[in-house]
């Protein structure tokens, strides 16, 4: 019926973005473990985020991992495995909630045996795990009635983080949520490395917009960008991006508010989701060129459907990139500056 093809529509959008992420764990899991090297903990947080993200549509995200941390000695395919496991674990569990509630990855650097490590802690705000699970949670084959959380994939994960010379466990916080704790060997056994240009530690709530002024002095000192997404962990997982490589990110969750801060400041490059609700991205360029004409060439319209029909006529229409989602996070700032310099 006519009424339904739109919705089939997206539904067979979902699927294939769905097939893409299950071939990406697929070629992971199929992949040999490379040699341990040094590791930036922030660059391979934002990885598994950037991997996870449409599921955490409804999940407040929170983000502190200082780009100051020491790197880690690891295989970065374990690395990957073994954080995305806990990240799915921890997403799994607030799925069932009715409010989705809120998922925390934070990194400290502590002491650990013949040196000291980083701790990659992934805290989710679902129910506590029983007391008498707790042991059971690393069991490949628990007992039957025990937490679903336990099972082969934490036992996997603490395996990954075993051989890297670390370990994973679980403990619960005060507030009664729950916490696991990644800890792997670090590079830099003395000392605390000094921080990297450009770069700023910072916590980023999901939804929360920086302060005037974001990240100054970097490469790109100067260089606002405007993020227009409904998604929150969109939102800020691509201000972690761009704030590392030292550009300032305003942003908002619906046209009209991007449209507002348009009337109020300049911007260099504007990056919208096509699909929106009450303004799609395509409404949002027209309507941003006439505050600020300039930024017909400088407008990233991203979209999970980017080969849709009516995008590519209006891509070859107006001159502005469709993104593809999921986009490659390493190139994105690159990306950036080549539309700033238009």
């Amino acid at each position: 019926p006519e009424d339904f093809r739109e919705d089939v529509r997206l539904l067979g959008t979902e699927v294939d973005r769905t097939q893409r992420l299950v071939r990406g764990f697929l070629e992971l899991a199929r992949s040999r473990p490379s040699a341990p090297e040094p590791i930036r903990p922030a660059a391979a947080v934002d990885e598994v985020i950037g991997m996870t993200r449409h599921l955490l549509a409804d999940v407040e995200l929170v983000i502190d991992v200082p780009d100051t941390l020491p790197d880690v000695t690891a295989s970065a395919a374990d690395l990957r495995q073994a954080l995305t496991i806990v990240t799915l674990n921890a997403i799994e569990a607030l799925g069932g909630r009715v409010a989705r509630g809120s998922l925390a990855i934070r990194g400290i650097t502590m002491p650990g045996e013949g040196g000291r490590c980083v701790g990659l802690s992934v805290e989710d705000t679902a129910a506590p795990v029983p007391p008498a699970d707790r042991d059971l949670l690393f069991d490949p084959l628990p007992p039957r009635g025990t937490s679903h959380r336990a099972g082969l994939g934490l036992a996997v994960g603490r395996s990954l983080a075993r051989g890297m010379g670390g370990d994973l466990r679980y403990r619960p916080t005060a507030s009664g949520a729950n916490t696991l704790m990644l800890l792997l060997p670090c590079s830099e056994r003395a000392g605390t490395p000094a921080p990297r240009a450009g770069t700023q530690t910072r916590t980023t709530p999901a939804g929360g917009v920086p302060p005037s002024g974001g990240n100054r002095g970097g490469a790109d000192d100067g260089l606002v960008v405007l993020v227009c997404d409904d998604e929150v962990a969109i939102r800020s997982l691509i201000g972690r991006v761009l704030r590392r490589a030292g550009m300032q990110m305003l942003e908002a969750s619906t046209g009209a508010a991007a449209l507002e801060i348009l009337r109020q400041q300049p911007v260099d490059v504007i990056m919208a989701d096509q699909r929106m609700a009450e303004m799609t991205g395509m409404e949002l360029h027209a309507a941003a060129i006439e505050v600020q004409p300039d930024l017909q060439a400088h407008f990233i319209l991203m979209s999970g459907d980017a080969g849709e029909a009516e995008l590519a006529a209006f891509s070859r229409r107006s001159g502005v990139e469709v993104l593809s989602k999921p986009f490659e996070l390493t190139t994105l700032a690159a990306r950036i500056r080549e539309f700033a310099s238009r």
